[in-house]
């Protein structure tokens, strides 16, 4: 049943995908030409990815189950798309019901841990993101350190008190009560720490993605931007992928940079493009993945039989 549902998803997935690539225009966008800038921003987009789905990983196992890394990509790529669906939830969702089928773990508790690493997503992307501020003299340094500080302090709280949190929202959903292990302040120290670097490595792909563009560095302020208007975006339930959303947060946060507006919104709508480009990437290799596992089930299967 769960299978059926995973597969559902993803099939339903791709024709959302088709159509906001069509309604947004992007695939009449000019295409860029092939500098060092662009490569060294698809490589930093590809590394953001792949240390995403470490994330999902190491929060599914050190919640004591003992899942591969690959599964955690072909949980997570597989189900990448299911962000274009309105109502996000099945891109949570989508990839906790692929671990609870691979190895048995209650749904109720696959879900959980996919809400609190997409808590502390949020969390952390925020977090960087508000650093550009510093940059920019866009509010009183006073006020943006209490806004950094109050953002620490709430991803800690989070990571020490996430469980009752999380025992609240899913017994909403699941209308049941759940189990779920503790874990350590040095697991979900280790969860942030890795958690940061997958927007630091999304940053610096978007910083060289506009160096790509003007074949020149911009103002540092600009290294931040997408963390900022991405985190709004994911904040932004009713819209698909936070399509518009984001581009506007974006085009707005670059503007503020010193970009003129022209230049911000052609950036802000080829973000989306760049981003799907990464989304892509790690999708086909959750697909080579998931085909490799089912080769090596099939032989293993067959090993059996024979002997």
């Amino acid at each position: 049943m769960m299978k059926r549902i995973s597969n559902l998803l993803i099939y339903i997935s791709i024709p959302f995908v088709i159509y906001y690539l069509i309604s947004q225009d992007l695939l009449s966008l000019p295409i860029f030409i092939t500098q060092p800038y662009l490569i060294i921003s698809l490589i930093f987009l590809f590394m953001g990815f792949l240390l995403d789905t470490k994330v999902w990983h190491i929060i599914v196992k050190n919640a004591d189950h003992a899942i591969t890394w690959n599964d955690s990509v072909i949980s997570a790529g597989l189900n990448i798309f299911a962000k274009y669906i309105p109502g996000k939830v099945w891109v949570i969702i989508g990839r906790a019901n692929i671990i609870s089928s691979f190895y048995l773990i209650p749904l109720r508790t696959s879900t959980s841990l996919s809400f609190f690493g997409q808590l502390i997503l949020i969390l952390n992307g925020f977090l960087v993101g508000i650093l550009g501020f510093l940059f920019i003299n866009y509010l009183p340094k006073l006020i943006l350190i209490l806004i950094i500080t109050g953002t620490i302090i709430l991803i800690f709280l989070v990571a020490r008190f996430y469980k009752p949190i999380l025992s609240f929202i899913i017994t909403k959903l699941f209308r049941k009560e759940f189990y779920m292990p503790n874990m350590t302040f040095y697991k979900l120290l280790k969860v942030n720490i890795i958690t940061l670097s997958v927007w630091f490595c999304w940053s610096i792909s978007f910083y060289y993605l506009l160096a790509s563009m003007s074949g020149n560095f911009l103002n540092i302020s600009t290294l931040f931007s997408f963390p900022f208007a991405a985190t709004v975006g994911i904040l932004t339930i009713i819209s698909p992928g936070g399509a518009g959303i984001r581009e506007g947060m974006l085009t707005w946060y670059l503007v503020t940079c010193g970009m003129t507006i022209q230049y911000a919104t052609t950036a802000a709508v080829l973000s989306r493009l760049w981003f799907l480009v990464g989304e892509l990437f790690i999708f086909i290799f959750a697909l080579l993945l998931n085909m490799l596992r089912k080769k090596t089930k099939l032989l293993n299967s067959q090993q059996i039989n024979t002997d």
